[in-house]
């Protein structure tokens, strides 16, 4: 058995024990660390060898002990969870013809490898410069040794990101699990750096994960301030593991500014049946809000623009509908534009002695809660949690379904058309992007709120004992150069 597959396991095993306990939500769910295993890179493959050899490992069940640390071998894929040999086909000849390409314009397809002492330095012989992948920046830590412009320590374990739309002014809300705090930032747009202005914390009241901006004017809700009452459509949700779900609005002042709460108000309770909220979001049409329940009596959850709970979305991967050891259950939940994707997790492995099969399930349903697509992960997904859309402006991965992996740390590029995993998102040498501790994944709006191509992300690295908030960017280097060419065009 693999080094990877033997990190895992153990991992999975102490899960299993955790959930058959009487143990609290909030630490079963903190078992779920990342797995270190990457000790260290190895030269990286073209991107032909590597979308060939995982589509032959994925079709034959399984990876063996010749896949690198730096590209380890997706974990082996159950049927259901693959896609048909026709899809399998046009996945390697896009991913040649992207190959092909990419050297045509006189870019990287391998680095790493010890073609020449240039290289090796960093400094290409021929070509424009290192792969065409992304950068990445660290824009808030807890600590220092992260290297990050802002040093905020109550960033503990960076979970949820949410923004509201161009045009509606706002901030970068970040929740942090570590402090039961949401932190807000402005700015890192058009030259100007980030920054706090008067809203700088409000207090969710649990351990945060997901957050989530409401559009609409439903779900109304009272919060105290000392000029008097706030009655007004919650703007922004907020996730708790300990099992409530939290609300937060604000108040227009007639002569300018807001009432801003420094608290939110609780509106979902689900702690009495063990819930244990991973993640939230509002509906296309603004009148559900649904919800991840990950705990004891694991749904995702809906309930109505009152907070009235309604009947929860069908779990595809529940035989006859009913709930299975160690099966999959919604780890978090997001909307993206008219679509709602869940990502699932195991929540208990089926066998603690055997490698398990791939840890994560991607499904995508239309607003009124029908699954419209199954994507086939192909053995890439590992307790996914953040997703976002890429704009075609995103470089190599532009027009991408980008969905990241808090297991590994790790982000997989989806094809929007084929429905499938192409490969690991890729830093500017071509090695994978790994992000200890990985949640949120979220575009910044183009106007007050981030550049909108640039993709911010939440984490908790160190076992989730510390917070980063950062960003990934394409390769400046290289990207005046692709000429529009995108893995997913």
């Amino acid at each position: 058995m693999s080094q990877v597959f033997k990190t895992r396991q153990s991992r999975l095993s102490t899960l299993a024990a955790l959930s058959n306990s009487e143990a609290k939500p909030q630490t079963i769910m903190a078992s779920i660390q990342p797995f270190h295993t990457r000790a260290h890179r190895a030269p990286l493959l073209t991107l032909s060898a590597l979308a060939l050899a995982a589509a032959a490992l994925a079709g034959c069940g399984g990876g063996g002990e010749s896949a690198t640390v730096d590209n380890p071998a997706p974990l082996a894929a159950d049927d259901r969870d693959e896609t048909d040999a026709a899809t399998l086909a046009q996945v390697g000849q896009l991913m040649e013809a992207t190959d092909a390409s990419i050297r045509s314009l006189g870019l990287q397809t391998a680095a790493g490898s010890p073609q020449s002492a240039a290289q090796a330095a960093g400094r290409p012989e021929n070509g424009h410069g290192w792969f065409p992948g992304l950068a990445q920046t660290n824009l808030v830590a807890n600590r220092p040794e992260f290297e990050a412009e802002i040093l905020e320590p109550a960033m503990k374990n960076a979970w949820g990101i949410a923004i509201r739309p161009a045009g509606f002014g706002g901030h970068f809300w970040v929740g942090a699990a570590g402090t039961g705090k949401s932190i807000q930032y402005v700015g890192d747009v058009g030259g100007k750096p980030l920054f706090q202005d008067e809203l700088a914390l409000v207090d969710t009241a649990g351990a945060t994960t997901g957050v989530a901006f409401n559009p609409g004017t439903q779900f109304v809700i009272s919060q105290g301030h000392a000029n008097g009452p706030i009655v007004a459509p919650t703007k922004f949700f907020f996730a708790n593991a300990s099992g409530s779900i939290t609300a937060w609005t604000e108040r227009a002042r007639p002569g300018g500014g807001f009432d801003h709460p420094a608290d939110s108000v609780t509106v979902v309770d689900g702690a009495a049946r063990g819930s244990s909220f991973l993640g939230v979001t509002v509906a296309p049409a603004a009148d559900r809000m649904l919800a991840a329940d990950f705990g004891a009596d694991a749904q995702l959850r809906v309930y109505d623009g009152s907070f009235v709970e309604k009947a929860p979305l069908a779990n595809p991967f529940r035989p006859q509908g009913k709930k299975q050891p160690g099966g999959f259950e919604a780890f978090n939940v997001q909307t993206l534009g008219e679509s709602v994707f869940a990502m699932y997790g195991r929540q208990v492995p089926p066998d603690p002695a055997a490698p398990p099969p791939a840890e994560g399930r991607l499904v995508e349903f239309d607003g009124q809660g029908r699954v419209v697509a199954r994507w086939h992960g192909r053995g890439y997904l590992n307790y996914p949690w953040g997703v976002a859309r890429a704009p075609h402006s995103f470089g190599l991965y532009g027009g991408c379904l980008l969905v990241g992996n808090f297991g590994d740390g790790s982000i997989v590029a989806f094809h929007p058309r084929l429905k499938v995993a192409l490969d690991y998102v890729r830093d500017t040498e071509g090695k994978r992007v790994v992000i200890d501790g990985l949640w949120g994944l979220q575009f910044g709006n183009g106007a007050s709120l981030g550049e909108a191509d640039h993709m911010y992300f939440a984490a908790g690295p160190n076992k989730e004992a510390d917070g980063l908030f950062g960003k990934l960017r394409a390769n400046p280097n290289t990207l005046p150069f692709l000429k529009g060419l995108s893995l997913c065009r």
